[in-house]
């Protein structure tokens, strides 16, 4: 068996192929083409088994490599530095780290899914990019108005009423054309968004057991049943509820000494679409009689964002015992 440590770039990769005694048989930089990894790769007889941290755009390396090899492992970028740490970091330590760990068994491993579901995991995410970009056009508009001292009543600035009053307001040609410019590309936003949610229903998105429990949940309607759906694939990969948290990014960071417990901010390393779902999901089911005792006690004690990331993270928990044990929602009125 050989170990191929891979360290993905931007314009190359650095491989560390490795025998089974450990000892180092090439140690080159890679152009990424598809022609000079292949030629690379099957260069060299024998089993293979490669190993990529899941950093960067890994998606075309890994489709390229599971082809190459007859095996191919996405490696936990954070858990696989703090076992190599305190080494001297260059691109060839790390994939000869990458080679090691993998020749020793102590890859820690990351879930790749298939193809279809990155697919549609793609088209889910989507329309969410299309609203962060269309929200930034708005608060843009908004930055015109405070510079120019104007304040205004609606509770929708980009209603038609609102679009028509700003199309109006007497301001200085530059921000007249700026102005006009975002309410232009908000409008496209908007039409972009609507395309590509009605995109994502002509697809056979399955309507299974699991969607169908994930309605039952307060703040989950059928588009969030499928990006909760399809960010976690199976409920069957987390062991615990609190690894389906950690795993949403809503799980505190610890520190602990003794019996001194510190809890940080929330783990940067995450899914963070799981994470959006679940606090978009967390803004209405706040209100639910099952979870408003929790957002009532964190809000007292922490504000409303704490509070709400509280809500989330019961959330996730709840979908966690429901998909495991193919249960509908307890708290349904």
């Amino acid at each position: 068996m050989l170990y191929f440590g891979c360290d993905l770039h931007k314009k190359w990769t650095t491989f560390t192929v490795m025998d089974e005694r450990g000892s180092i048989l090439s140690q080159q930089n890679i152009p990424n083409t598809p022609y000079a990894i292949e030629h690379y790769v099957n260069g060299f007889s024998g089993e293979k088994t490669a190993t990529v941290e899941a950093t960067f755009s890994w998606f075309w390396f890994v489709d390229l490599m599971e082809d190459l090899t007859q095996k191919t492992i996405l490696a936990h970028p954070g858990k696989a530095k703090d076992i190599l740490k305190g080494r001297a970091k260059t691109d060839k330590l790390d994939s000869k780290g990458l080679a090691e760990l993998t020749r020793v068994d102590l890859i820690p491993e990351v879930y790749i899914p298939p193809t279809e579901i990155r697919d549609i995991r793609e088209l889910l995410r989507y329309p969410p990019g299309l609203v962060r970009l269309r929200t930034s056009l708005k608060n843009k508009t908004h930055s015109i108005l405070h510079k120019n001292g104007i304040l205004h009543s609606f509770s929708d600035l980009f209603s038609e009423r609102g679009k028509q009053w700003l199309g109006e307001l007497p301001l200085r040609s530059c921000y007249q054309y700026i102005l006009k410019t975002y309410i232009d590309l908000i409008q496209t936003f908007n039409t972009l968004v609507t395309e590509a949610e009605q995109e994502i229903y002509t697809k056979p998105l399955k309507q299974d057991e699991e969607i169908t429990l994930l309605r039952d949940l307060p703040g989950i309607g059928e588009l969030f049943a499928f990006h909760i759906k399809y960010e976690i694939v199976t409920i069957e990969r987390f062991y615990s509820d609190k690894n389906l948290v950690s795993y949403a990014g809503l799980a505190p960071a610890t520190k602990q000494s003794a019996e001194n417990i510190r809890h940080g901010k929330l783990i940067p390393q995450s899914n963070h679409w799981l994470k959006w779902a679940l606090i978009e999901a967390a803004q209405h089911a706040r209100r639910h009689y099952w979870f408003r005792p929790t957002y009532k006690r964190v809000l007292l004690r922490h504000g409303k964002n704490i509070a709400k990331i509280a809500v989330a993270r019961k959330l996730a928990r709840v979908i966690y015992f429901m998909l495991s044990r193919k249960e509908p929602f307890r708290g349904r009125e």
